[in-house]
């Protein structure tokens, strides 16, 4: 492998698949999550941001839009993405911009703070010759994780934020509703994958949303991963690394059942034992 493939991807008459990551800490990965599995596939990339001056290059943790601590922590979209492109032979493009701390009103609408640089990053990424090669027109998966900051106990978060169910389902609603907007997103055919918090954890009670799909909105493909037996570093909050890479492959087993039409995923359930096969 070549050190010019790491910073310029080489994906020309490919078939793409446009996966767009965002939320807070736990897609980020905190940076005690290292453990895990680590891979490398030549055909996931990822958008390292920059707008205008980014390029696309093989996804590796520990690079941006990665966590860049040291020990390179874990991140689930990573794995979903890598899945995903062993699932459907397509090379998958990553762009993400998860943020730490960040509320569900910094990503309610295309001009809150955090959602109107993600949306920058998108539009960058997708005009860029490598993702038009490969016929990449909308984005295939939307993976989200996202609401321990929206908890009436998360008293360190500073910034606005809502703390009941029915504002947080609100303002989640109005996120679809703007993101149904875009030209890349594509009715029926752009999946939201969530996931959810730590099960029974110190910042989880937005699992309240989470883990009951009648109050989810109605109009886009949308699934949750379930968090039954991950484990998190100590906290009550953060998944450690192994746990964000098993998060990953759940978001692929909510993908298949989205992908098998309104029926099964009208049936799917937020209910799972053991690790899943994939």
């Amino acid at each position: 492998m070549s050190d010019m493939f790491d910073d310029r991807a080489e994906v020309s008459g490919a078939k793409g698949r446009l996966v767009v990551f965002a939320g807070q800490s736990n897609m980020l990965g905190h940076a005690k999550a290292t453990d895990g599995g680590k891979p490398v596939n030549d055909r996931l990339l990822a958008w390292p941001g920059g707008a205008g001056c980014g390029a696309w290059r093989r996804a590796e943790l520990g690079r941006a839009p990665f966590h860049e601590a040291t020990g390179s922590p874990n991140n689930p979209a990573l794995h979903f993405g890598n899945l995903l492109q062993r699932e459907t032979g397509d090379t998958v493009f990553l762009v993400g911009r998860p943020i730490n701390a960040s509320t569900i009103l910094s990503w309610s609408s295309a001009g809150a703070s955090n959602m109107r640089k993600l949306i920058q990053e998108i539009d960058a990424a997708i005009a860029r010759d490598e993702a038009r090669d490969a016929g990449i027109k909308f984005v295939d998966s939307f993976v989200w994780l996202q609401g321990e900051c929206d908890d009436e106990r998360a008293t360190m978060v500073l910034e606005p934020k809502v703390a009941s169910l029915n504002a947080y389902r609100a303002e989640f609603g109005k996120m679809v509703r703007d993101l149904q907007g875009k030209p890349w997103w594509s009715a029926g055919r752009t999946k939201l994958i969530c996931g959810e918090l730590v099960q029974n954890g110190s910042l989880s009670a937005r699992n309240d949303f989470y883990a009951n799909r009648k109050l989810w909105p109605t109009e886009c493909l949308m699934g949750a991963a379930p968090s039954k037996g991950l484990e998190d570093i100590g906290d009550g909050t953060h998944y450690t690394g192994s746990a964000l890479e098993e998060m990953g492959g759940r978001m692929l087993k909510v993908w298949r059942e989205l992908s098998a039409g309104p029926t099964a995923s009208q049936e799917m359930r937020s209910v799972t034992t053991g690790r899943m096969e994939v």
